[in-house]
């Protein structure tokens, strides 16, 4: 929040990135929730992006 918080006041323009699976954002933590919708109120633009479920390391034969 600070890197953010920062940015508004100097006068930057702040794009936040928020990762999605079929168009629906990723659920966040609880305690992550409030700084994360202070981190969208402060952005000039949001963007929803696409991303790949992570799939579990597979053990590769010996």
């Amino acid at each position: 929040m600070a890197f953010g918080r920062a940015a508004k006041e100097a006068g930057l323009a702040l794009v936040a990135v928020v990762p999605t699976l079929n168009r629906v954002p990723a659920m966040l933590r609880e305690r992550d929730r409030r700084a994360a919708g202070e981190l969208l109120v402060l952005s000039e633009q949001v963007r929803l992006l696409e991303h790949d479920r992570p799939t579990a390391m597979t053990p590769q034969p010996t």
